[in-house]
């Protein structure tokens, strides 16, 4: 099970990591439908204070999963930038002997 989750997230974080503009453009249409929603549950319901209640918790929610792409996204390219210094070096070294 712990290997599924594993190669889960790895294919998640390259997918982060190759679409970066579609992985923005989902979130930035998945804020717009929560606000949409809030807005027209808002208007539609005698009991404001518990909708509203429920849309910072699925804000909140989808926040974190943002943050935890981004995160995921930016460890993947600092390690890409590390191995291709390190790569780097070594040609340099390789070349000047």
């Amino acid at each position: 099970m712990e290997w599924k989750i594993k190669k889960c997230f790895h294919n998640l974080k390259h997918f982060s990591l190759r679409n970066k503009y579609s992985v923005e453009l989902l979130f930035i249409l998945l804020y717009l439908l929560e606000q949409a929603g809030f807005i027209y549950a808002i208007y539609s319901t005698e009991d404001p204070l518990k909708v509203t209640t429920y849309f910072v918790l699925i804000l909140l929610s989808t926040m974190a999963i943002e943050k935890m792409l981004m995160e995921l996204r930016f460890s993947t390219l600092k390690e890409y930038v590390a191995i291709k210094l390190t790569s780097d070096e070594k040609i340099k070294k390789v070349s000047k002997n």
